[in-house]
């Protein structure tokens, strides 16, 4: 999975707890694409994408996942 350059994790009830396990992986350490709409990151799962987004990271969706003014 080392060559992984694109995740699609639509409607998975991913929550920050599980999009950290995630971004800690280093499998996804050249990962260009993440879409990650319609889970339940909130504004805690937005901090943890900013603490630990790959930085080969170029498109990233969030879309629909409760991130109120926080996130």
């Amino acid at each position: 999975l080392t060559g992984l350059r694109a995740l699609y994790l639509p409607w998975n009830r991913l929550t920050a707890r599980g999009l950290r396990a995630l971004l800690e992986t280093p499998a996804l350490a050249n990962l260009e694409l993440l879409h990650l709409y319609k889970n339940e990151l909130g504004a805690d799962g937005m901090r943890v994408l900013a603490a630990l987004a790959p930085a080969s990271l170029q498109s990233l969706n969030v879309c629909f996942n409760a991130l109120g003014a926080e996130g």
